[in-house]
């Protein structure tokens, strides 16, 4: 019998915690519901911690709540309009429930908002830090036609089968990034407090000494006397980088580029379809035309290249064009989700075919980074020995040559 910590709503909208023992969490949610409770949060009691959410970039967004805490929101939100509760009630709820303080704020806002008589859409819309451009979009849509309750459940799916994408991958590149964290900082050790001790050794001989131990300790001597200046320079290039990076044109040329590269293409092209195709069979699934539907997915796209492609698809599809054929036309989506898509059209369950065409994707994508890092961790591990014993073997012969001059 496992112990489950569990936070769940009454009939009359009261929050209740507490533990209860069960087999498993399907049956601790049934014993919850034997007792009139719907359980908002579930987990176990001796869970581990999850070394994910111990890195900069295991969840969080760039500002405000982590995409973490919008799940959790967007599940708790859907579980209590679903039972009847208005809105702003259940916003009140999940602020009781919440545990972190960014998210706390952000329900506290978001119910500030709405009591205030702001729709849930604009009250969203003052936070586009923290929820995606489809996110608000479908709430908009589920407002516009009175069944919220629903978008929220399915937006709930969606962002679930996600973030499970997403941890995956970040568990996957976890490794890579430790090793190349070590290779920079052993170059750094070695070459700021190693190769330091050998200059007094090494100053007699001057220009008599190999070249390889020249270079070295040139580097060494660059670290060691402008680090200061080095780091400030790399400060500045990342700001670069992102300024460009956040201009249109930039990051349009530097998204085509990225495509056009045989693995990260095919990889970037995977993964941000098997989202587009996600979003879009969870909108046309609740009933919502394709010509809206594909307006609202493609916020989910984030390729610039991609953008422009779906916004052609939706320009054909406005015009009373098949869906799969424009997305054939348009050469940018991959060959498995364009005949899904057909076959979805032709049976007259597109929605189907779109959310099975995004599973595949998934896995494909899952299936070529596992594939890719098979490759990158031996080489990463290979280019580390290489770089230490280089610098080593130049200090050594640095050494030797000494030795024989002073003979």
């Amino acid at each position: 019998m496992a112990v489950y910590h569990y936070s769940a709503v009454n009939r009359a909208g009261e929050v209740r915690t507490g533990r209860i023992e069960a087999a498993s969490q399907a049956l601790a949610v049934e014993s919850l519901a034997r007792d009139s409770l719907m359980p908002l949060q579930l987990r176990e009691a001796n869970a581990g911690i999850d070394l994910r959410t111990l890195l900069p970039w295991g969840g969080a967004s760039v500002r405000g709540a982590s995409r973490d805490d919008v799940v959790l929101m967007t599940q708790q939100l859907a579980s209590l309009t679903r039972a009847g509760l208005t809105l702003d009630r259940a916003l009140g709820i999940a602020l009781q429930l919440a545990e972190s303080p960014p998210q706390r704020r952000l329900l506290e806002d978001l119910m500030t908002r709405v009591r205030r008589g702001s729709s849930f859409t604009e009250a969203l819309d003052a936070h586009r830090a923290s929820f995606p451009a489809y996110y608000i979009s479908m709430v908009q849509a589920g407002e516009a036609g009175g069944a919220l309750p629903n978008i929220l459940e399915r937006l709930s799916g969606l962002l679930v089968r996600s973030q499970e994408t997403r941890q995956k991958v970040v568990s996957a590149l976890i490794y890579p990034a430790i090793l190349l964290s070590m290779i920079g900082f052993t170059l750094i050790l070695i070459l700021s407090f190693v190769l330091p001790r050998f200059q007094s050794l090494f100053a007699e001989a001057g220009s008599k000494l190999p070249l390889p131990t020249r270079v070295v300790m040139a580097l060494g001597d660059a670290v060691q006397n402008y680090g200061v200046v080095l780091a400030a320079i790399l400060v500045v290039a990342g700001l670069l980088v992102r300024r460009a990076w956040r201009s249109p044109d930039t990051r349009a040329r530097l998204d085509g580029w990225m495509l056009r590269r045989r693995w990260l293409g095919a990889v970037i092209r995977k993964a941000e379809s098997a989202r587009f195709a996600r979003t879009l069979g969870t909108l046309v699934g609740g009933g919502m035309p394709v010509p809206t539907s594909l307006r609202i997915a493609s916020g989910s796209l984030y390729n610039r290249v991609l953008q422009q492609a779906s916004a052609q698809v939706l320009r054909g599809v406005t015009e009373g064009q098949g869906f799969a054929e424009q997305l054939g036309r348009s050469g940018q989506f991959p060959a498995l989700l364009i005949q899904m898509a057909r076959v979805g059209e032709e049976t007259g369950h597109l929605h189907q075919g779109l959310l099975e065409a995004a599973d595949m994707l998934d896995a494909d994508t899952q299936r070529a980074i596992e594939r890719g890092l098979v490759v990158l961790v031996p080489l990463l591990t290979v280019l580390m020995g290489a770089l230490v014993a280089a610098l080593i073997g130049s200090v050594l012969v640095g050494i030797l040559s000494v030795n024989d001059l002073a003979g």
